[in-house]
């Protein structure tokens, strides 16, 4: 199951953050390609740890749900215009509802840190990055 790349696709499908960053929706980090073309406003999702319904400390029981912490990087030009893009997806993960996208069902988003402005270790650029935690499940009801 992977949490991060269903974020992707939901952050995909969300206009108001399309709006701002178009298709520049990472996970793991930027594509050497897009290197050349920063700042601009981009979103990088990141694993960051943490303990995991159903799989981390105290898992063991046999759900399919899992609780996955990421660190949401929202690039901009300047830290105005990546604070834009941090304020566009609070407000799309905390209105996430139960829908599936790219095989694994979304349940909820829930803060997991206050956004930290820093500037990117390589090229200096601004970013805000939080971390949320996106509860997931591989298990896709059917409808009868």
């Amino acid at each position: 199951m992977d949490i991060a790349q269903a974020t992707r696709e939901y952050l995909l499908s969300q206009a108001e953050v399309t709006d701002l960053v178009a298709d520049r929706i990472f996970v793991g980090g930027l594509r050497a390609d897009q290197a050349a073309s920063m700042p601009r406003k981009a979103i990088v999702l990141n694993h960051s740890g943490g303990l995991s319904f159903g799989g981390g400390v105290g898992g063991g029981d046999l759900t399919d749900l899992n609780d996955q912490r990421m660190d949401f990087s929202c690039y901009g030009e300047t830290a105005l215009e990546a604070g834009k893009v941090r304020t566009v997806v609070f407000r799309a993960m905390k209105m996430l509802i139960r829908q599936v996208f790219a095989g694994v069902l979304l349940h909820r988003a829930l803060e997991s840190g206050g956004a930290v402005f820093l500037k990117d270790v390589d090229g200096r650029w601004p970013m805000f990055v939080q971390a949320w935690t996106v509860l997931g499940s591989i298990t896709v009801p059917v409808n009868s």
